[in-house]
């Protein structure tokens, strides 16, 4: 061949690789596929097609120029990778067909990798087959059927495989569980994130995967906690000291279990006293989840809820009667320093120092956990809070459910005093950001200032009637129906508004 024909031959063959690329790169990456078939059929076989075309254009180059003496055999060898490139691609265009397109999009039929793999692999094993016997012309099946060494060492090659297959097999058809599943298995628990033709794989709670052979796993029992319904039975049991009362253990443990949001509410949740032992009376609580994986943080959620409201009844948690502990109580703060907290609050700083030291006295401390709710907007409430240390967020919305008030009150801060001195319902909802511990007041300790000293009922609805008009301002600003002259309050109204407070402050006191 001379160098013109060499070099129009090689400028060809250039032109349609190039072409050859240009056409894959249209259909495979170009072009946005709408019809879920071929974009399923085009993802399985880009990478096969692709080394087929530079296979093809060496194929085609080989019959131009004789490769050092070595032409014939390289068209063979380009000949034998052509033939299973394009089986390759019809096996893969079929499987996507079937498992990617025709069972679950038109069917609506759960496939398994397992079935994917299996017939797969059937359709490989053919492809072997016939490039052995159609191009190497080799009589396969008459090897495998006519030596006895070679069935006896592949039998006992895949005895395990063969093992693992037939009991994958069967759990598939059983419909034991499947990928997603909350599962037991052995002394292991997770999810699992893989089944195929060889094993199970579950993603344990400890975020380490664990592989089980299907004929080991055949023989273990296993325990799914998503199949057939994800709702499960769970409890916990809660000591108690002797000297509290049943009901009152029963309804503070009710309380955590409606409040809590993991757990449901249908079935509801029960309480039962189960024992006496030697040093406390044990409770169990029987509640039911839907999301099992949150198990262990649900119950953690629970107990931590049940050391602070036990904290807040002064329910005591009994210590097992085996050794004598002494230990010394937290720091109570002093009636001075309650006192000091109380002059700060404006609806009853200009009370005398005895009536401060008499509310001071009666002030109780309850604890609440991070994101605990203490009350929510609209609930009946006759109680008054003090923060003492944490924080808590305060929230109000109006009639079309749109937040106007959001504000953070820190160690100082009080709230609740509407509740507490006029019997209205609570006008925000309250909740802990981080661990908090608040001092609470209730209706019958303010009773007592009330009756002793007539002048005070005034000078606390003055107090209370400035705060409400500013907290009205706000929410009319909200709304957009507050102008800037609406801000402005005459004395006459602020006069109205006191009335107002001092009628419901007497008739919710009773004098």
């Amino acid at each position: 061949m001379d160098l013109k024909g060499f070099i129009e031959i090689t400028i060809k063959g250039m032109l349609i690789l190039a072409l050859l690329n240009i056409v894959y790169a249209i259909i495979f990456k170009r072009i946005k596929w709408k019809s879920a078939l071929l974009v399923n059929i085009l993802r399985r076989v880009r990478l096969y097609v692709y080394i087929l075309i530079n296979i093809t254009c060496l194929w085609w180059f080989s019959n131009f120029f004789p490769l050092y003496g070595y032409a014939p055999q390289m068209l063979n060898l380009f000949e034998l990778m052509l033939i299973v490139l394009s089986g390759i691609i019809a096996i893969e265009a079929v499987s996507a067909l079937l498992f990617d397109y025709f069972l679950p999009i038109v069917k609506r039929e759960e496939t398994l990798p397992i079935y994917r793999q299996l017939l797969t692999g059937a359709f490989y094993c053919v492809l072997v087959f016939l490039v052995f016997g159609w191009v190497f012309r080799i009589n396969v099946a008459h090897i495998l059927t006519t030596s006895a060494i070679i069935s006896i060492v592949i039998g006992l090659a895949l005895q395990d495989t063969l093992g693992n297959l037939f009991s994958g097999l069967a759990q598939n058809f059983s419909r034991s569980y499947q990928v997603g599943d909350w599962v037991r298995l052995g002394d292991y628990e997770g999810k699992v994130i893989r089944i195929d033709w060889r094993s199970v794989t579950i993603l344990n709670v400890d975020d380490n995967i664990v592989i089980f052979p299907h004929s080991t796993l055949a023989k273990r029992e296993l325990l799914n906690y998503s199949n057939p319904t994800p709702v499960h039975l769970r409890t916990l049991v809660i000591s108690a000291h002797f000297r509290h009362s049943p009901h009152k253990i029963k309804l503070a443990l009710g309380e955590i279990l409606q409040t809590t949001q993991c757990v449901l509410k249908d079935p509801a949740p029960r309480v039962r006293l189960v024992d006496y032992s030697d040093h406390a009376v044990k409770y169990k609580i029987v509640y039911w989840i839907d999301d099992f994986p949150q198990n262990a943080a649900i119950a953690s959620e629970i107990m931590e809820k049940v050391w602070y409201k036990f904290k807040r009844e002064g329910i005591q948690i009994p210590f097992p009667i085996r050794e004598v502990y002494h230990l010394k109580p937290d720091r109570e703060i002093s009636i001075e320093e309650r006192v000091a907290l109380l002059k700060n609050i404006d609806f009853i700083e200009n009370l005398s120092y005895d009536e401060l030291e008499y509310l001071a006295s009666r002030l109780k401390i309850q604890s609440y956990c991070d994101g605990e709710l203490i009350f929510e907007q609209g609930e009946d409430g006759d109680s008054f809070y003090l923060v003492k240390d944490g924080e808590v967020l305060v929230t109000a919305v109006n009639e079309r459910g749109e937040r106007y008030l959001e504000r953070v009150m820190k160690p100082g801060s009080f709230f609740g005093e509407i509740s507490l001195l006029t019997g209205d319902r609570r006008s925000a909802t309250i909740t802990a950001i981080n661990d908090v511990e608040l001092f609470t007041m209730g209706k019958e300790d303010f009773r007592y200032i009330l009756k002793s000293n007539p002048k005070v009922d005034e000078i606390i609805s003055s107090a209370l009637a400035k705060r409400q008009k500013a907290s009205m301002a706000q929410k009319a600003r909200l709304d957009e129906t507050c102008s800037e002259e609406c801000e402005e309050t005459s004395e006459h109204e602020m006069r109205s508004l006191t009335d107002q407070f001092l009628k419901k402050i007497r008739y919710f006191f009773s004098y």
